[in-house]
């Protein structure tokens, strides 16, 4: 029996498989002090994340499992990134703290959330994909610092910043804004029940 279209194993859902599998690497290249290793492993990563998504907008291949898999993917990659460099020294505890307690609320939050009113998938808001990118960019730019042995200038300083600052703005959105409107837009079930045949004979 094949699996339904919304759960097969597409080409661009084994992309996002892959960027979940290079997590581990990721995470032993920083555990051994090798940031070069890890940056690459941190580009590759990157890179597959819109290679997948292309592929599946270009082959109409967008199914229920890859929305589901991409942001874990994502948070995933996010979160062990900066708890690792956090805890190494390579960013400011404060950086990684934002990071990684927001990403842990999400988290709690979109359980919640599926618990409540069952699985969907929020469409990722500017702030959203600017956050993203923003600690994108950031833990690129710590881990090529990193690899170069260089010291913490203004510019990384300033990322920092921008970054945290998106980070807990983002937070805030999502977890006042976008669930509300997520639980407000839950069927009415008593709307529901009178769209339902009532006799039962």
């Amino acid at each position: 029996m094949s699996a339904p279209a919304s759960y097969k194993l597409t080409l661009a859902t084994k992309i996002t498989l892959v960027r979940v599998f290079l997590i581990p690497v990721f995470v032993m290249c920083l555990a051994y002090k090798k940031p070069g290793i890890a940056l690459a492993v941190f580009i590759i990563a990157g890179v597959a994340d819109g290679v997948d998504g292309y592929i599946a907008r270009r082959r109409g291949e967008m199914t229920e499992l890859g929305a589901m898999l991409d942001p874990i993917a994502d948070k995933l990659l996010m979160f062990t990134a900066y708890m690792m460099m956090g805890i190494s020294g390579q960013i400011p505890i404060w950086l990684a703290v934002s990071v990684v307690s927001r990403d842990l609320l999400l988290s709690i939050g979109c359980l919640m959330l599926f618990m409540s009113v069952g699985f969907q998938t929020p469409s990722p808001s500017m702030l959203g994909k600017t956050t993203t990118t923003a600690q994108m960019v950031t833990a690129g730019a710590a881990l090529l610092a990193a690899a170069l042995s260089a010291e913490t200038n203004i510019v990384l300083l300033t990322m920092y910043l921008i970054t945290c600052g998106l980070t807990l703005a983002s937070g805030v959105h999502y977890l006042f804004f976008v669930g509300t409107r997520m639980v407000y837009e839950k069927p009415d079930e008593s709307q529901t029940e009178k769209s339902t045949p009532a006799a039962r004979n």
